[in-house]
């Protein structure tokens, strides 16, 4: 299967995250019209990625319909912080190698914190945002020191 999305897909302009912060916000207050845009904007791609995972027509319209009812429902907590995402899993990448209705969980998580304090370094994740660099970073110097003691207390039992 191809991706439904094009390789060359340009980012938004500039602008369109201030743009969409203000339709959201809009929307939040009950404005239909800034509803409408929204979900105008958004439909066909939203269709298109979960039609892509599901493999289902009529799953991906009732999961479309979940979606639009979770955002609406949501909203009100938007504040419009992050208009990139912190973490690049593989799969979010490449949805077209993933499995079908691949979605990050606890585990993957887990699985990141874990490799990232075994290796000393970012192994299946790459973190793009500021915190989660420091984030990692941290737990690789604390795995490293932690390391440094044990050595150090096995060096001095045996000496």
């Amino acid at each position: 299967m191809s991706s439904p999305f094009p390789v060359n897909e340009q980012r938004p302009a500039p602008d369109s995250h201030a743009e969409d912060l203000d339709l959201a916000r809009r929307a939040a207050a009950r404005d239909e019209g800034a509803w409408r845009t929204i979900y105008e904007r958004t439909r066909q791609r939203l269709f298109a990625l979960l039609a892509y995972h599901t493999g289902n027509r009529e799953e991906a319209l009732e999961l479309l319909q979940e979606v639009y009812l979770h955002a609406f429902q949501g909203l009100a907590r938007y504040r419009g912080e992050h208009p990139y995402p912190d973490f690049a899993f593989t799969q979010h990448m490449s949805p077209e190698i993933s499995p079908p209705g691949w979605r990050t969980q606890y585990a993957d998580y887990l699985i990141l914190a874990l490799t990232t304090s075994t290796a000393f370094s970012p192994t299946d994740v790459m973190p793009m945002a500021r915190w989660a660099k420091l984030t990692m970073a941290l737990q690789s110097l604390i795995a490293l020191t932690v390391v440094g003691l044990v050595i150090a207390r096995a060096v001095n039992v045996f000496a």
